[in-house]
């Protein structure tokens, strides 16, 4: 006997259902450091402090460290992503001299990023927040 078309619609309607319910699994996820390798990021808007004119602060995931420049030493240092924060052991840096601006960037960038700040990745964007510093970057490359 051949479903009727009540029957039809209610099979149609559970499908779309499933599927929906299905799709929607891997965006409950939680977030792990594979997540991360092999993405570089720059920011894009700073709440909390001003962002330098002209100078891009940048956050690479290579493997287990992260690379960081925010516009004059070179950071790095390992990482974990734990409960929804990123966890960023103790940093190596370049130790150049530059602007008190530059400094002073460097300094609350490495602050942000020690503090274990909440991370938030979506498709291409990654949110740092810590208190009230927040930092919003867009992936490159």
């Amino acid at each position: 006997m051949a479903p009727s078309k009540t029957h039809a619609l209610a099979l149609a309607g559970l499908t779309t259902l499933l599927f929906t319910l299905v799709g929607c699994g891997s965006d409950d996820e939680p977030l792990v450091a594979d997540d991360l390798v092999g993405r570089s990021f720059v920011a894009s808007e700073v709440v909390g402090h001003s962002a330098v004119d002209g100078t891009d602060i940048t956050i690479t995931f290579d493997g287990d460290l992260i690379l960081v420049n925010a516009g004059c030493n070179s950071m790095r240092g390992s990482y974990s992503v734990e409960a929804g924060s990123l966890m960023v052991g103790a940093m190596a840096s370049t130790m150049m001299m530059c602007e008190d601006a530059l400094m002073e960037q460097e300094t609350w960038v490495s602050v942000l990023l020690s503090s274990g700040p909440a991370i938030e990745l979506d498709d291409e964007t990654m949110t740092l927040t810590s208190g009230s510093t927040s930092m919003t970057l867009g992936e490159v490359g």
